[in-house]
């Protein structure tokens, strides 16, 4: 993906369409979920967050630069 691809993509996420979209679809699918289903989506968003916090996101860039 080019910086011009990513510049395009977050011009079009931030077309208010666009987001009033995203959060209708966001709000959806939360309300479509079963209690379980709930409970393992929170379980994996705290999993995430959890493995998120060993990432070095700036060391990962310099070590592997964008062709």
């Amino acid at each position: 993906m080019t910086n011009n691809d990513k510049q395009t993509n977050a011009d079009a996420i931030q077309r208010p369409e666009n987001r009033q979209r995203l959060a209708r679809a966001t709000t959806e699918y939360f309300e479509s979920l079963s209690p379980s289903e709930l409970a393992e989506d929170q379980s994996l968003i705290e999993s995430l967050s959890k493995a998120s916090h060993k990432l070095d996101f700036d060391k990962d860039t310099e070590d592997h630069p964008e062709k």
